[in-house]
């Protein structure tokens, strides 16, 4: 959400476009948005790569190999993100100085080289990191001895994660527009990339928390086919009734014990998974007055 509102202020205040083209008080506030976008982009993967982290913990609670490479590689993402959004905060001094050097304002800030270099190498593990929790994940369903379409369900997470990879590396080659005169449009494609690479590492990391969504999902797919094969089929049988007992009732009145026997479906009874209809056979015994 924070990098969301960051990104989308910054683009209303003139973030993408020549300065020329913008007035000095919009320049400052995009440039205010940008040294926020910094923060937000490294706070945002860094808690993804966590979040991932977490996740194959508990997958590999048992397997030692793959319990320390998940430590190693979740350890390195954090440290490199806390390093950057550090770095990205205390970049000037004064901090307002990132901005306000549009209007003339003095301060030292730490040189583009350093923050470019910093750029480069926390985009390097961050995209490492994805390659290594994909050939993880790869190795896990591989030996999960599960259905196929459970493995099916979880192969996209692999997807996502080269993903989210492929849009580090290719963000590197414009990290050096950072040095641009004209930052505000020079960096568009920055943007861009960090925030494909922002949004595929948020569905990554959230995709676990799915399962119970796509398991109702599909129950609820389960119910609706059964009832359409039913309507197709003709519709559930007329039930029958009969009478078991006539006796006399203290007030003189008649009674009449009665089964209703309720068939539903086909004579094929029991419960079946795997996309077959629930077939249900309802006995139900009442008593109604004659």
């Amino acid at each position: 959400m924070w990098y969301t509102i960051t990104l989308l202020t910054g683009i209303q205040y003139g973030t993408g476009q020549r300065t020329v083209d913008i007035s000095l008080a919009d320049s400052v506030h995009a440039m205010r948005c940008w040294w926020l976008y910094f923060l937000a982009y490294a706070s945002t993967i860094t808690l993804a790569k966590l979040s991932l982290g977490f996740f194959f913990l508990r997958l590999t609670s048992i397997i030692t190999l793959h319990r320390i490479v998940t430590v190693v590689t979740t350890a390195s993402a954090v440290l490199i993100g806390v390093t950057y959004f550090f770095l990205s905060l205390f970049q000037c001094t004064p901090i307002d100085l990132f901005w306000t050097r549009l209007q003339g304002a003095q301060g030292k800030c730490i040189s583009m080289d350093v923050i470019m270099g910093t750029t480069y190498l926390y985009g390097a593990i961050a995209a490492a990191t994805d390659i290594a929790f994909g050939v993880l994940l790869s190795v896990l369903v591989w030996r999960l001895k599960v259905e196929r379409k459970t493995k099916l369900l979880i192969a996209p997470l692999l997807g996502l994660a080269c993903i989210a990879s492929y849009a580090a590396l290719v963000r590197m080659p414009y990290v050096s527009n950072f040095r641009s005169a004209d930052f505000l449009f020079g960096t568009v494609d920055v943007s861009l990339w960090s925030t494909v690479e922002v949004g595929v590492s948020v569905v990554a990391a959230n995709a676990a928390t799915l399962r119970p969504l796509v398991q109702h999902v599909q129950q609820g797919a389960r119910v609706l086919s059964s009832r359409v094969r039913g309507l197709s089929s003709g519709g559930a049988q007329s039930g029958r009734c009969v009478v078991h007992e006539l006796r006399e009732v203290s007030d003189g009145k008649s009674a009449a014990e009665v089964q209703v026997d309720d068939v539903s479906g086909s004579d094929d009874l029991g419960h079946r998974t795997d996309g077959d209809s629930t077939i249900s056979l309802v006995r139900s015994t009442r008593q109604v007055e004659a």
